[in-house]
C-alpha cells in the first residue's frame, strides 16, 4: 500500500508539473501494481491520472482506453460522484479522435449525473458538447449547449459589470441574435 500511495503521489506531482511522459510511465506501473494487488480504488485513481497524462501527450486512443477502465472501476466501486468526470473525459478523448457522435452521447450521459452545483464543470462539459454537436451537424443542439455555457458563466458571477460574460460570448463566437433562451430565438 505504501508503494501505491507513493507512486500515485509521484505520478500526480509529475502530471501537475506537466511532465506527462514520466507521469504516464509511473502511473502505468502503479495501475498494474494496484490491479495485481486487487485494489480497485487505487487502480481507479491511477488509471484516471494515467488517462490525463496520456492526453497531455495527445495519445488520445490510449487515454480513452484508460479513461474507460477508470469508468468501469468507478461504477464497480459505486463512486457516483466521479462517474460524470469519467464520462466527460471519455467524451473529450472521443472528441479529440473525431468521434463526434460518441462524444455527444458521452457528454449527455455525463450531464445527467454531473453536479449541477459546479458551474465550472458544467461550463466545460457544455462547451465541448456544443463543439461535438456542431461538428456532427446538430447546429440547434450546439446553440442550446452554448447558451447553457453562457448561463453557467453568468452563474459563476464573473464580473459585476458582466464584462467577462461578454468576452466569453465573443470567444465562443456567438452573437446574441443566434442564441436560444427558454426555447425561443432572441
Amino acid at each position: 500500500p505504501l508503494a501505491l500511495e507513493s507512486g500515485l503521489a509521484l505520478g500526480e506531482t509529475l502530471l501537475l508539473g506537466r511532465q506527462h511522459d514520466q507521469a504516464s510511465q509511473v502511473l502505468r506501473q502503479v495501475a498494474q501494481i494496484a490491479n495485481s494487488l486487487k485494489n480497485p480504488g487505487r487502480e481507479r485513481s491511477a488509471t484516471a491520472l494515467l488517462a490525463q497524462a496520456l492526453a497531455g501527450l495527445k495519445r488520445w486512443e490510449e487515454a480513452l482506453k484508460f479513461a474507460s477502465r477508470s469508468l468501469d472501476l468507478t461504477r464497480e466501486l459505486n463512486f457516483k460522484r466521479l462517474e460524470s468526470v469519467d464520462l466527460y473525459n471519455m467524451g473529450f478523448f472521443n472528441l479529440m479522435l473525431g468521434n463526434d457522435s460518441e462524444a455527444v452521447s458521452l457528454f449527455k450521459e455525463s450531464r445527467t449525473s454531473a453536479d449541477s452545483q459546479d458551474p465550472g464543470f458544467q461550463k466545460e462539459l457544455l462547451f465541448n458538447m456544443g463543439v461535438a454537436m456542431a461538428r456532427s451537424g446538430d447546429e440547434l443542439g450546439a446553440q442550446e449547449a452554448y447558451q447553457a455555457v453562457l448561463d453557467a458563466v453568468d452563474e459563476i458571477g464573473l464580473g459585476a459589470a458582466g464584462g467577462e460574460t461578454v468576452a466569453q460570448r465573443l470567444q465562443l463566437g456567438l452573437h446574441p441574435s443566434r442564441l436560444r433562451k427558454r426555447g425561443e430565438l432572441l
